[in-house]
């Protein structure tokens, strides 16, 4: 994986699962930061590289968003 691939992130809500297609805009050793944008703050979704779960996840009711392993 490097900058510019695209991942697929999945969002868990109420027993559904939808899938979105992002890209990496940069990884290190423990985070892949994604395009994706939430807030006003234009803050980056980071995703664990070991576990795949969303770092800064403000969902709520359950709802959690996870990378795609492939």
């Amino acid at each position: 994986m490097k900058a510019g691939d695209k991942v697929t992130m999945l969002f868990h809500s109420m027993g559904m699962v939808s899938q979105e297609e992002l890209t990496i805009i940069e990884i290190n050793e423990t985070e892949i930061v994604t395009s994706e944008t939430f807030g006003s703050n234009d803050e980056y979704r980071k995703f664990s590289r070991k576990t795949g779960k969303c770092l800064n996840d403000t969902t709520t009711f359950g709802s959690y968003r996870t990378l795609k392993v492939n």
